[in-house]
């Protein structure tokens, strides 16, 4: 049985700034970063077949990048996978 989900998503951060460094000299997950997760988080939510998906599921995704910014593909696809990692 295959199942579709489709979610529409606002366009990941760059992972170029996914940590910042605290004044302790740790990391921490940036504030837009959470934000992005928490969002995704919430979209995924709202689909109860989404929930309980089989442990292996293909991920298809089409990115609309505004003109003038320039995105790397393999990094828009981590932040999104990582975000439905959660």
């Amino acid at each position: 049985m295959s199942l579709i989900c489709r979610m529409t998503l606002p366009l990941p951060p760059s992972t170029n700034h996914i940590y910042l460094r605290t004044r302790s000299g740790g990391l921490m997950l940036a504030p837009i970063v959470q934000a992005y997760r928490d969002a995704v988080s919430l979209e995924c939510r709202k689909l109860d077949q989404f929930i309980d998906r089989p442990p292996a599921f293909q991920l298809a995704i089409w990115a609309y990048v505004p003109a003038g910014r320039k995105r790397d593909a393999d990094n828009m696809l981590k932040s999104v996978a990582d975000a439905l990692a959660l």
